[in-house]
């Protein structure tokens, strides 16, 4: 089977950042390795078995220095230089440098047999991968493989509420040896959250919020304030212990049973929920971690 294309269809508000095969990739990279080895054993064969084609590389070169360098001479003595070199870049050049240069090579057997190895090995990575074979085809996927891909996405957040983005991909695939094209899509839909910087600004805010609620219905607070002996330094406390236990909470509460009780995605208004009620109920949430902290210590020591 032949995979002709991966289309993701994207929202404008979406960007494609990098796109990353590992399958491909690690494929990929193995295919350009042994081409490298190929080229360098050519190399070698040239340098060392082919004398004419040695000599005339040598001629050409003296050549060039010997002439003027004007623009249309340099141009011409690069092209001769070029026309004494051969690159393998597939499978199909490695046979035609084996007929060509090896074979009729007086090299020994074993050398000639390890070029081949490494010429069949060239055909196995690019039957794999499509290289050489199919220049419409990403790759050529074999039973039983997976091909992966990875997609890098850059999303724009709003500031105070959850943003839902639908992704769409596209897939075409063929048969080995058929031109009908075989279409397949899926799609998925993301959650982005918040900056969690603004979240916690609100829900700093809400606490300190919550806290003026508590003492606006609790008479014994309000009793701080009045009288030849007020503590107006114990509302400083408890608005920073209400901050600091929101703080907390907010960061968390996705981990806990509470997440589903309230059946709210991450945004103000969760945030507003969960500062406020910190504010009011923060003596009793510390409480609770307590509980909970001492529990873990004890199951920890049995």
């Amino acid at each position: 089977m032949r995979l002709l294309a991966i289309s993701p269809f994207l929202p404008d508000s979406v960007d494609l950042s990098e796109t990353k095969s590992t399958s491909f990739a690690a494929v990929s990279a193995q295919r350009d390795t042994v081409l490298k080895e190929l080229n360098n054993f050519l190399e070698s064969v040239l340098v060392v078995y082919e004398d004419a084609i040695l000599h005339r590389r040598l001629e050409v070169s003296e050549k060039t220095f010997n002439e003027t360098f004007s623009a249309k001479s340099a141009a011409e003595n690069a092209k001769k230089l070029r026309s004494f070199q051969y690159t393998i870049d597939s499978y199909s050049n490695g046979v035609e440098t084996k007929d060509l240069f090896i074979d009729p090579s007086p090299l020994e057997e074993p050398l000639k047999n390890l070029y081949a190895l490494k010429l069949r090995k060239l055909e196995e990575l690019e039957s794999r991968t499509g290289a050489g074979v199919e220049a419409s085809s990403l790759a050529t996927i074999q039973p039983q493989s997976i091909f992966s891909t990875t997609y890098v996405l850059k999303f724009k957040r709003k500031m105070l509420l959850t943003r839902k983005y639908n992704i769409s991909f596209e897939v075409e695939l063929a048969e080995e040896g058929k031109t009908e094209r075989q279409v397949y899509s899926a799609s998925v839909s993301l959650l982005i959250s918040p900056p969690g910087f603004s979240l916690n600004l609100v829900v700093v805010v809400s606490a300190l919020l919550g806290v003026a609620l508590k003492i606006s219905i609790d008479p014994k607070l309000q009793a701080l304030f009045k009288g030849p002996h007020s503590y107006p330094s114990q509302i400083g406390w408890l608005m920073i212990e209400a901050a600091i236990t929101s703080l907390v909470f907010f960061n968390v509460y996705e981990y806990t049973s509470f997440s589903d009780r309230i059946k709210m995605a991450l945004s103000w208004r969760s945030a507003l929920l969960i500062g406020v009620l910190c504010g009011l109920l923060s003596d009793r949430i510390l409480a609770s971690l307590q509980t909970f902290l001492i529990g873990q210590q004890i199951s920890t020591s049995i």
